[in-house]
């Protein structure tokens, strides 16, 4: 008994030694830890800090040397990292992707890419062909033809190539056939529209469209991308108008924009930059004259007219309404080519 009572003490005390020695460390071991709290609570203050100024200070457009003492010759794009930097100059510092935007295939009757084109800068395109399906946006006539500038030329989209329309008298032309005249559709439009050279804006211009007939009778365009005045951009599909809508919205000049046009069972919807710009009820489009060319740049009427002025990057038409999966992949894919923000996610 005396025995057991003796280990058991001697096992307590044992224990009560093993306590003190981890609650009680030594002098060296208390310091390592107190430093290393030291360390982490200035640590964030510090970073808690330089978080609220950077945001105060982004708010209030200060310039980011003042942050930390960053000198200012550091740059991002060659720009001083003193000055406020614009989206349109970081884009410029960043690599895009090299490949083309490799779009859906199933229902694909047209695919432009200004990119393809190729030639000197200001040279006039006759031809702006599509390598897949084998069709072609073509003007004959000299005086008519639009220009081609590369993206290197600083004339382009982001680094990307463009075809320029004058807004007198250029136009590109898709020839009419039956398998273009389909009732369900999906067009896709990367473009910037441009002013001239009195900073003057078009009253009337067609960016893309399907006429009704010859004559320009009404409703004019079995579909159309249409700036109707200075300041409105209006669409029509199967003779129904979307809009107008206000340029500074959705087509203010000298901004690249993504134009999406679907019409389909679930209706007709306009999407800009991937934002649902405007829908309707129409479910698909009855053409009143068959067989009837598109045209890019202006109308395809008897009487041409209707002339835009700026550039087009890449012009997709589809047969069918690409479901809203569809629509986002392809959107990115351009948008990404042509460093245009776009929305992601919108039905």
């Amino acid at each position: 008994m005396n025995n057991l009572y003796t280990r058991t003490l001697a096992a307590l005390a044992l224990v009560a030694l093993a306590l003190v020695a981890i609650v009680t460390p030594g002098p060296r071991t208390l310091d390592a830890q107190t430093s290393r709290y030291t360390v982490y609570a200035t640590s964030r203050t510090t970073l808690t800090t330089t978080g609220r100024d950077l945001a105060v200070a982004s708010s209030a457009s200060s310039a980011l040397s003042t942050l930390g003492g960053v000198a200012t010759s550091r740059t991002i794009a060659g720009t001083a990292l003193s000055s406020d930097i614009s989206a349109a100059t970081l884009r410029s510092g960043l690599s895009l992707p090299a490949a083309a935007p490799a779009l859906s295939t199933s229902g694909r009757l047209v695919y432009l890419l200004a990119d393809s084109i190729g030639g000197s800068d200001g040279g006039a395109v006759s031809s702006w062909a599509d390598g897949v399906s084998g069709r072609s946006a073509v003007q004959a006539t000299g005086a008519n033809q639009p220009l081609y500038y590369s993206g290197a030329s600083g004339e382009g989209l982001n680094g990307r190539a463009v075809v320029r329309f004058d807004g007198t008298n250029d136009r590109l032309v898709i020839a009419g056939e039956a398998a273009l005249d389909v009732t369900t559709l999906t067009i896709y439009i990367v473009a910037r529209g441009r002013r001239n050279s009195s900073a003057a804006l078009p009253a009337s211009a067609m960016l893309a469209h399907r006429p009704y007939d010859l004559a320009a009778s009404s409703p004019y365009s079995e579909w159309c991308f249409w700036v109707t005045s200075a300041t409105q951009l209006e669409m029509r599909a199967d003779g129904t108008v979307f809009g107008p809508f206000t340029l500074s919205s959705y087509f203010d000049w000298g901004t690249p924009h993504l134009y999406v046009l679907t019409v389909g069972a679930g209706g007709t919807s306009l999407h800009v930059d991937g934002v649902r710009a405007s829908s309707s009820a129409t479910t698909s489009i009855t053409y009143n004259t068959a067989n009837l060319s598109i045209g890019l740049g202006g109308a395809t009427y008897t009487t041409p007219s209707d002339w835009w002025r700026g550039d087009m990057g890449a012009f997709a038409l589809f047969s069918g309404a690409h479901t809203s999966a569809q629509r986002r992949a392809n959107e990115g894919a351009l948008c990404m080519y042509y460093g245009i923000a776009c929305a992601s996610g919108d039905t």
